[in-house]
């Protein structure tokens, strides 16, 4: 792998809007899109600009673009594998974090504000491990791990804690 190196630039708003908005449309965060856009013109100097910024492929996508119909964490009518997808994901997630997440309920995928909380972390988590390159990332993630770690703490239990062999509830295969 060869060296890598930062670099911070400046740029004008609207030249950042089309960056922004090339990124979003790639699935991808800002800074991959740019360096992507920026080696593409160092390999290839004499490459026209329609062919150096023309639109990423959606079969190139590697992670899943935004929807108009709302952020992935939540269920989505134009994903119909989101609850098996997500399921799996915050599954992984229970047992990277085991301690973390030992005090959650058995059935907290009944209450909507623990659901889109544990979606979202999953999400976030996939997406730092995809393509994080700033470790306050990483730091951001974990406080919000450990907020969630007090508030199950602080929650009154009522039974048994969940386990991370259970099957994807049908509420959520009809999602």
């Amino acid at each position: 792998m060869e060296p890598m190196r930062r670099l911070s630039i400046r740029l004008p708003d609207p030249a950042y809007e089309a960056l922004a908005a090339r990124a979003q449309a790639g699935g991808e965060p800002l800074a991959s899109t740019a360096s992507g856009l920026l080696r593409t013109i160092l390999e290839d100097p004499d490459a026209k600009p329609a062919k150096r910024l023309r639109a990423p492929r959606p079969e190139s996508r590697t992670r899943r673009p935004s929807h108009a119909d709302g952020p992935p964490w939540l269920p989505s009518e134009q994903d119909p594998g989101w609850a098996e997808q997500m399921w799996a994901a915050i599954l992984a997630l229970h047992a990277r974090y085991p301690r973390a997440l030992a005090k959650l309920e058995h059935d907290w995928y009944e209450h909507p504000e623990r659901a889109e909380t544990l979606a979202a972390l999953a999400v976030w988590r996939s997406s730092i491990d995809a393509a994080a390159e700033d470790p306050r990332e990483e730091l951001a993630f974990q406080n919000a791990l450990q907020q969630l770690a007090r508030a199950l703490d602080q929650t009154q239990s009522l039974g048994r804690p969940f386990s991370a062999d259970a099957a994807i509830p049908t509420e959520w295969e009809n999602t």
